[in-house]
């Protein structure tokens, strides 16, 4: 399998100090206008492209963002207001492959993800120094997570696939 498909910009990084809080934030906040961008002149046809011969559609990305960037926002919200609340993980396979992974227009999905990031980015910067800290524990991955941690992972998350779709519009048949 060729890693640099499966991982465009790299495995996810682990949270530091050295980690730029007020980069990733705007990448949040930013993120569905970017993801936009990326469909200005693709046709229907774009949307069933794969960036692997085992990868999901481009659709099935966009509408996974959504699904799982929702998740993201209540992991946030649950470990901003809760002591370690226990999350839990939700089945991504299986839900790429319900209908409405499958074949939910992309504008559904920006539209999701528009609204949800815009009040990720208000949320996240205006929260005080004492938050980065508060956790949430992982029960499938047996893990507490910081704030920190989730700002690392959902600002990697989004370029990852971000990286995925452009690989896929980029090598399209021509």
């Amino acid at each position: 399998m060729n890693t640099e498909r499966k991982f465009p910009i790299g495995p996810t990084p682990e949270w530091d100090e050295s980690f730029d809080k007020t980069a990733a934030i705007m990448r949040i906040t930013s993120f569905p206008t970017e993801l936009e961008q990326l469909f200005n002149g693709i046709g229907a046809n774009d949307y069933r492209l794969k960036y692997r011969e085992d990868s999901w559609t481009i659709q099935q990305v966009v509408n996974h963002l959504a699904d799982s960037h929702i998740n993201a926002y209540l992991r946030l919200k649950w470990g901003l207001t809760e002591d370690n609340p226990d999350i839990k993980a939700y089945n991504e396979v299986a839900w790429a492959d319900l209908p409405d992974g499958k074949s939910s227009p992309l504008e559904v999905s920006l539209s999701i993800l528009k609204g949800i990031h815009y009040r990720m980015g208000l949320t996240l910067s205006e929260l005080e120094e004492e938050d980065w800290s508060r956790t949430y524990f992982h029960t499938d991955r047996k893990k507490s997570f910081t704030i920190n941690q989730w700002l690392v992972e959902y600002d990697w998350h989004g370029r990852h696939h971000l990286g995925h779709i452009r690989w896929a519009l980029e090598n399209r048949p021509k």
